[in-house]
């Protein structure tokens, strides 16, 4: 799944649970004689009650549509922060212990440094470092990296951003909930 549809996921949830949000929040209701015209043809609204209801499904499918593209098939950036720390790289290339071929092991730790600096957020001078990769027969390898505190607090806010669309959607799909169900 290319990153333009997932953002184009996440822009559809976020607008829906917002919606539902604000129309649950502010408890929003329609004259039963009001009339609108998409695309120029007058239509009346007989059944206001049922614009929530389309809301709530219109949100638990935007919700479960990121949920599965961009969070369990998609390279969640916690995720991707994880796999690096076992040494296997965002395209999924996991470290193979060749003791015997320099070049490999030289080049999966250049890939590996890449990697650390494009998924770890940068704020001024603070940067995530590769400090040691190492390797040893009959072991995993280890990865040992230095996060300055900053940056592991910016890889928080970062994975809020990454779940917010079903946060928002949660939290809408709640509040309609507890006000309508009596």
């Amino acid at each position: 799944m290319d990153k333009y549809y997932i953002q184009r996921l996440r822009r559809f949830a976020l607008t829906i649970g917002l919606i539902l949000l604000t129309y649950s929040i502010a408890s929003v209701e329609l004259n039963t004689q009001k009339e609108i015209s998409p695309l120029g043809l007058p239509l009346n609204i007989k059944n206001p009650n049922l614009i929530g209801i389309a809301l709530v499904l219109a949100s638990l499918y935007a919700s479960f549509r990121y949920l599965y593209y961009a969070v369990l098939i998609g390279p969640a950036p916690h995720t991707t922060r994880n796999r690096l720390r076992k040494a296997i790289l965002p395209d999924g290339t996991k470290f193979e212990d060749k003791l015997s071929d320099a070049n490999y092991y030289l080049d999966f730790r250049l890939k590996l440094h890449a990697a650390i600096y494009k998924s770890f957020p940068r704020i001024g001078n603070y940067e995530a470092e590769l400090v040691n990769f190492s390797t040893s027969p009959a072991k995993d390898p280890v990865v040992e990296m230095k996060v300055p505190k900053v940056v592991g607090l910016f890889c928080i806010f970062e994975d809020i951003d990454h779940y917010s669309p079903i946060l928002v959607n949660v939290m809408a799909l709640s509040i309609f909930a507890v006000k309508n169900i009596k």
